[in-house]
């Protein structure tokens, strides 16, 4: 696109997205810093709208972007924009003083993204079956009862209770000292399962002939089959609606919030934005027809150098897209940052 035109087109997404009002060729030859006419102005704007990057909703009024100028935009015009001072700092102190379970933290960061960005936020967890074992401390709690804390290499620390029969142990009852005995055969039966793949972890303990391996083995067994998908926190879903800024229609937030109840629907749609590539899926682009007035922010975040899950924001394709692309991708960063610490969240 000539260099003329892309101002253009810019002056026009980002006055767009400030006011929600169409743009006047008035307005951008105001702004430009070359000295160009309004009726050049004009006849550029037309050339924008035969070429489908910008649309005039009234035959009186200015120029809005349609779904190609915003894709262009994003492409060719925008770089992940900065926070603000405030925006950093709260995002900093927020992940200084996390150390909740691993839920709590997720569902609060996704309550932190839709605070920032003032849209719907989507955060999804680890999966624990594509993790490894980084640590197993099993903890007599009292009588037959122990805790085993299971502690994943994608920061999920999980606790899973186990209760022993004494009389498979040839006890009346378990003791300070059968419990110690326990624990230090425990912990080496699963010395070799450190380090593996939590699906197939299980398989590498030794001895499980002994009662109480052979009951935490079943338990870690149990705790895969239950944590196989991982867990997704939506926040923010009513900041959407007609009133806010950047709000949608009434039939439309209705559809949004349909969507969002699914949250395998929402993992899919979240994935298939990062599978192809984009960090920003606009419109029908994301082929979820019920979202086609709404776009798509993601970034992955990363643990130990893997994949662990998403921060997105999904919100009306009038945005600020250089602030979401920036307020996701510190998260993200942070929220990596925090999951791979020595001090995990439990």
């Amino acid at each position: 696109m000539e260099a003329r035109k892309r101002t253009i087109l810019g002056t026009v997404v980002q006055r767009y997205v400030e006011t929600g009002q169409p743009v006047s060729s008035a307005y951008v030859a105001s702004t430009t810093s070359s000295q160009v006419s309004s009726a050049t102005v004009r006849k550029e704007m037309n050339g924008l709208e035969r070429e489908g990057y910008l649309t005039q909703p009234h035959t009186s009024a200015g120029r809005i972007p349609t779904e190609r100028g915003y894709r262009f935009f994003v492409d060719a015009m925008v770089d992940n924009g900065e926070l603000g001072i405030a925006d950093r700092q709260r995002i900093g102190a927020f992940f200084d003083r996390a150390t909740v379970a691993l839920d709590d933290l997720l569902r609060e960061t996704s309550s932190l993204v839709s605070h920032l960005t003032s849209f719907a936020a989507v955060v999804s967890g680890p999966s624990a079956d594509s993790a490894s074992v980084r640590a197993l401390h099993p903890v007599w709690l009292h009588a037959n009862t122990f805790m085993v804390v299971l502690v994943l290499s994608n920061g999920i620390v999980q606790k899973l209770t186990v209760d022993i029969d004494p009389a498979r142990l040839g006890v009346d009852a378990v003791d300070e000292q059968t419990a110690a005995d326990l624990i230090a055969h425990a912990t080496a039966a699963f010395a070799p399962a450190i380090g593996q793949r939590i699906a197939v972890a299980a398989g590498s303990v030794a001895g499980t002939e002994h009662p109480f391996v052979e009951q935490i083995r079943t338990a870690m067994s149990d705790h895969i089959a239950l944590t196989h998908q991982p867990t997704v926190f939506i926040e923010g879903a009513g900041q959407l609606v007609t009133g806010s800024p950047s709000g949608l229609e009434s039939s439309s937030f209705r559809q949004l919030v349909r969507v969002l109840e699914d949250q395998m629907a929402v993992i899919g749609l979240i994935q298939d934005v990062l599978d192809r590539g984009r960090r920003v899926a606009i419109g029908a682009e994301h082929e979820i027809d019920e979202l086609r007035e709404c776009s798509v922010v993601a970034a992955p975040y990363v643990i130990e150098g893997e994949v662990a899950g998403t921060v997105g924001v999904i919100g009306p394709t009038r945005m600020d897209y250089a602030r979401m692309l920036a307020a996701v991708a510190a998260v993200s960063d942070r929220l990596g940052h925090r999951l791979s610490g020595p001090s995990q969240p439990l």
